[in-house]
């Protein structure tokens, strides 16, 4: 029974994930987007994993260790941190700690495991780090299909394009009749 429903969740995601990443016109490989799938599909399977632990402390914990127990942490903050940032972006404003520090040590961490990995996960690792904003965007597309979340006001948008420079932001920004001026965005 548990089989099937793990299939219905990884269809359902395929679905949705593709159509993002064939609306922002995203070019992603094959093993990368069905590492994306398995991962939303492991979130709705447990959501309580999420952060269960501050970034903070999960760093500093991954900095103290090596090997095996070092990568482990580090593709949990990865993992986290594009979850929490595709699904719960906007809410991010509001806290400690924000989407623009979360893209950055989320990427860190996926560059960080591609440096260790050879294997097949090092192309997942390395093209989710160097691309952690463009799947931030693809994941909050699948988010806003799936009915997960809230509308977000014009405002906190825009405040989300200043700080990433999200090309997903500045088009739905655009749409809705507001052009983001490059002049202001923050250059990293």
């Amino acid at each position: 029974m548990e089989n099937i429903h793990q299939e219905s969740l990884l269809g359902y995601f395929g679905e949705l994930v593709g159509s993002a990443l064939k609306n922002q016109r995203v070019d992603a490989n094959d093993i990368t987007v069905y590492y994306l799938i398995q991962l939303l599909a492991g979130f709705v399977r447990t959501p309580s994993r999420i952060l269960d632990e501050s970034i903070t402390l999960q760093l500093a914990c991954a900095s103290d260790l090596k090997g095996d127990e070092r990568r482990k942490i580090l593709r949990k903050i990865g993992d986290d941190l594009l979850f929490l940032s595709g699904f719960f972006g906007a809410s991010l404003s509001r806290r400690l700690i924000d989407l623009d520090y979360c893209t950055q040590i989320g990427s860190r961490a996926y560059k960080s495991l591609s440096l260790k990995d050879c294997g097949i996960f090092g192309s997942i690792f390395s093209e989710l780090g160097s691309k952690f904003v463009i799947f931030v965007d693809v994941l909050s597309e699948v988010s806003e299909s799936s009915g997960v979340a809230s509308n977000v006001d014009l405002l906190k948008r825009y405040e989300e394009w200043l700080k990433t420079g999200s090309r997903r932001t500045g088009l739905l920004l655009t749409a809705a009749g507001i052009i983001p001026s490059r002049s202001s965005q923050r250059l990293n």
